[in-house]
């Protein structure tokens, strides 16, 4: 039998408010839906938290660029997570009982990149279409659209990453926003698919850019447990896990933290049952991925996460 790991706080001591906290296609839904069977426990999940986060989404929503296919879901999450911002703040400054816990997750990059691409398709298919050049005007072949529309883009990917300098210059010198032109154009040159590079860019600057300067944090502050890294403070618990090790760790991590009796992880929102799943899939097998997982492998992100590998 697994020996019960040390908890950071006494279980039953309040109500715990948790924060899953991460950048998507994590199994952030699954996670939730299992914390919220534990007594005592209400789970929420969120993209962006605290007062600057807030601004820049704010912003996003009132540029006129913005695609409505993503503004919709945008106004349901900027305020909700408004109300998370002020109840973790409330928590934290002692104005309000129970205890804190934000939960992150990474991923590896490629893995979540297809993760993410499935599940917005919709948006992304026309870009798909254009980079596949004259396979993608073909009526009734969409699989292999997407196929060589992909191969073309990860071509593009690894060609602006590596005439940049690699990925971190390639984040250092990333806009501030989606919408002006990043000087590293050259093969990024519509806006659909300059929406897929910085979708492409988004594990690898935000724990950077979201997740330390939101909770005031350092992620060199963190100590290893058991599989996941953890931080602990008088009224809230940190932590970070790997979306490769959640069925693994997660209880023990809970337990940690003071959330005993979650059960088992649920499945929800599942990538691989949306349509053109199969085909994104087929199109991430059968391209040559080796030069851009060797980019990838050089981030931070990829180092401190143990990511090395060309697959998740």
């Amino acid at each position: 039998m697994r020996e019960k790991t040390r908890m950071c706080h006494d279980a039953g001591e309040s109500d715990v408010f948790v924060i899953v906290y991460q950048f998507g296609k994590v199994a952030s839904t699954a996670i939730v839906a299992t914390l919220n069977q534990a007594a005592g426990v209400e789970a929420v999940q969120s993209h962006f938290l605290g007062r600057e986060a807030l601004i820049e989404e704010l912003d996003a929503m009132l540029r006129p660029g913005t695609a409505e296919f993503f503004l919709e879901d945008r106004l349901g999450q900027f305020q909700q997570n408004l109300r998370y911002t002020r109840r973790m703040a409330k928590i934290l400054s002692g104005d309000s009982s129970g205890r804190l816990v934000v939960l992150s997750l990474s991923r590896h990059p490629l893995s979540w990149l297809r993760s993410a691409i499935t599940q917005d398709m919709e948006a992304y298919l026309p870009t798909i279409r254009e980079l596949a050049g004259p396979t993608g005007t073909v009526a009734g072949d969409t699989g292999r659209a997407i196929r060589a529309g992909l191969s073309e883009m990860f071509d593009r990917f690894v060609r602006t990453i590596d005439e940049t300098g690699g990925i971190e210059t390639v984040i250092a010198q990333r806009p501030a926003s989606r919408w002006e032109s990043p000087i590293y154009a050259r093969y990024i040159d519509s806006p659909g698919l300059r929406d897929l590079f910085l979708l492409m860019l988004r594990p690898f600057q935000w724990f950077e850019r979201r997740f330390c300067p939101s909770l005031n944090l350092d992620l060199t502050a963190f100590a290893r447990g058991e599989g996941y890294w953890h931080l602990c403070s008088e009224n809230a618990t940190y932590l970070i896990l790997r979306y490769e090790d959640i069925a693994e760790v997660l209880e023990t991590a809970c337990e940690f933290a003071g959330i005993v009796d979650a059960g088992p992880l649920l499945l929800r929102n599942v990538s691989d049952d949306k349509e053109f799943a199969a085909d994104i899939r087929a199109g991430f097998q059968e391209a040559d991925l080796a030069d851009l997982a060797r980019l990838l492998a050089r981030s931070r992100y990829s180092r401190f996460f143990g990511y090395p590998g060309p697959t998740g």
